[in-house]
């Protein structure tokens, strides 16, 4: 194992905004996180993808957080809400396209449980992250 001195906050915060337009990476010697958006210019992002190359023992990818993972942490959440009829509304919420969007807004009318998923939804985060740094034989220091 190799320890690496950052934050599980900051680890959650990149799997968080990790996208198809953002990448993440760990600076495992210096145990930060950089990134790379679409907006940089051509010259940015070329400069530092080569550097990422050039030191791959040094950097290591994070991975884009899969939707349908947050989705099912979504669902068992549902099936855990007490009041019938949020859950009914959040069940409903979650069919189809845009289920992220119409779930978000009605939690939004329910702050003590919006604040009961964001607990969980960071709680799966943590748990995705020590996965993730076990995989690459990582532990933070």
């Amino acid at each position: 194992m190799r320890t690496v001195k950052i934050s599980i906050e900051d680890l959650i915060e990149a799997f968080e905004n990790c996208s198809f337009d953002v990448q993440y990476f760990l600076d495992m010697e210096k145990g930060e996180v950089e990134f790379i958006g679409e907006f940089e210019d051509q010259k940015d992002r070329k400069e530092f993808y080569e550097k990422i190359d050039s030191n791959s023992e040094k950097y290591l990818s994070i991975p884009e957080k899969d939707s349908r993972e947050e989705y099912h942490v979504m669902v068992d959440f549902v099936n855990n809400v007490k009041d019938k009829i949020l859950q009914d509304k959040l069940a409903i919420a979650l069919d189809g396209k845009g289920a992220f969007g119409r779930f978000k807004r009605v939690l939004s009318e329910y702050p003590k449980e919006r604040k009961r998923w964001f607990e969980c939804k960071d709680e799966q985060s943590k748990e995705l992250v020590k996965e993730w740094l076990q995989e690459n034989e990582l532990e933070l220091g």
